[in-house]
């Protein structure tokens, strides 16, 4: 994993750009790579909060509050079963494999899995989560294998992670 900052220049409802911020300008800023990360997790989540998507046609034009499983007060239900495999993202959608980091969703979603579980960063726009109960490891590297073969960019990592719970940290599996 990397620690890559880009900066928001404009986003509206149809329009996203950024600019990669280069590490020597960063460097500069005086602050350690903590507080970076903190202050850069915080301000992602405000302007693209975290969802989670059961289904592919889910994430076409959702409602605001369809897969908030953040949300105080929500009324969904977003207990993952061994056979669901869903994809964590955000509202944006766009780059959103970013919510796996912001505070708090690794340990919500360990809740949502009843403990530990597989995570497959099948693109920079989403991760797609699987109850440890429901899948070999080995059998989701094969999933990724095959959808990297199909993707020719947009691709993040082509490693298995698992979620430990005990620990409270996401574990690059070596298959």
């Amino acid at each position: 994993m990397a620690l890559v900052i880009y900066i928001l220049l404009y986003a509206d409802q149809n329009n996203y750009n950024t600019c990669l911020c280069q590490k020597e300008i960063v460097e500069n800023w005086d602050v350690s790579e903590e507080e970076l990360w903190e202050v850069a997790m915080r301000n992602t989540m405000m302007d693209a909060l975290p969802r989670i998507y059961y289904r592919p046609d889910d994430t076409v034009n959702p409602p605001y509050t369809k897969g908030a499983f953040m949300a105080a007060g929500t009324e969904e239900d977003f207990r993952i079963g061994k056979d669901d495999n869903p994809m964590v993202t955000t509202v944006r959608g766009i780059n959103g494999a970013i919510a796996m980091f912001y505070p708090g969703v690794q340990e919500e979603l360990a809740e949502l899995t009843g403990g530990d579980y597989y995570v497959a960063f099948s693109s920079v726009d989403g991760a797609m989560i699987h109850s440890v109960d429901g899948i070999q490891p080995r059998d989701l590297l094969w999933r990724l294998k095959c959808t990297r073969s199909m993707m020719t960019e947009g691709l993040l990592s082509k490693y298995v992670y698992k979620y430990n719970s005990e620990k409270k940290q996401l574990e690059q599996m070596y298959l």
